[in-house]
């Protein structure tokens, strides 16, 4: 089990610090440059690697799944494309093309031989992956420090453990990787909490676990019967928005902080009760 996660985990976590401190200098006491480029490239290329490498080890990867890589690289392109502040209109029109653009490939498969059904699906995970979106970037962009990074990293490890339940293990793997993205970040903010690195990562972050959750809950089952789960996981994701409601912002930092981690873990541990397999995990040592 452990030789199967590291190939999940090394990768993400090695770019993620590489990238953060080529791009933001951390070192520094004042006068960070804007590193949004090196955060979006860190993520990206981290999954990508642990996206290759976890591949080989199944012998079977969900057809939809292939496209995550794809998804990621177009994220931290439109980061970087987009990182001027007067682009602020044409940056919210690209994001929802490019959040239904990322949909439409990842579902391209159904599309093609079920369209009538394939477009509502469509039409739901664009609508929660720009409501993710939404939520994370405007609590990245009105807190610093690691409260943001580690709720993401909590809702991440947590929906790894939801597409375990769900038979998933493949996609359980690649939350994995995205939770050790977010590990650099952590790193980051409690070391510099002025420095707002999280907010360019937030696009591919949202991107690839949309894809995740698209895969991981199994085209073919109705949304009716055990997805529930994954509703509850994509909440957990935009979780850190939560913690701007007055009543979490009048608590210390580190009180809020706890609160917004509870929040995050709980969701997670809800969506794993509705899972298929639910608390059992004695799969896991067979």
């Amino acid at each position: 089990m452990l030789e199967q996660a590291l190939p999940g985990v090394l990768p993400p976590v090695v770019f993620s610090l590489f990238f953060l401190a080529m791009a933001w200098r951390p070192w520094k006491r004042s006068g960070w440059p804007k590193g949004d480029w090196g955060s979006a490239l860190g993520v990206a290329l981290g999954y990508i690697v642990a996206d290759e490498l976890v591949r080989r080890t199944h012998q079977v990867w969900p057809d939809g799944g292939r496209m995550h890589p794809h998804i990621a690289l177009f994220a931290a392109v439109f980061v970087i494309a987009t990182a001027r502040p007067k682009l602020a209109t044409f940056r919210a029109l690209l994001a929802v093309i490019l959040t239904i653009a990322a949909s439409a490939l990842i579902l391209r498969t159904p599309l093609r031989d079920d369209r009538g059904h394939a477009m509502k699906v469509i039409a739901i995970a664009s609508g929660a992956g720009l409501a993710m979106w939404s939520a994370c970037s405007l609590a990245a962009s009105r807190q610093g420090g690691a409260r943001v990074p580690l709720m993401l990293w909590a809702a991440a490890a947590g929906n790894a453990v939801v597409f375990l339940q769900n038979s998933s293990i493949s996609m359980a793997q690649m939350s994995g990787a995205l939770a050790a993205c977010m590990g650099g970040f952590v790193i980051l903010g409690w070391w510099r909490p002025q420095i707002p690195a999280v907010r360019g990562a937030i696009p591919v972050y949202v991107l690839v676990m949309l894809g995740l959750m698209v895969v991981g809950r199994h085209y073919d089952k109705p949304w009716e019967e055990s997805h529930w789960s994954f509703f509850l996981g994509a909440c957990a994701v935009a979780s850190p928005a939560v913690t701007l409601l007055p009543p979490i912002k009048k608590l210390k930092p580190w009180q809020g902080t706890l609160v917004g981690l509870m929040l995050t873990i709980a969701l997670c541990v809800a969506a794993v009760a509705l899972s298929d397999n639910k608390f059992d995990f004695s799969s896991l040592s067979s």
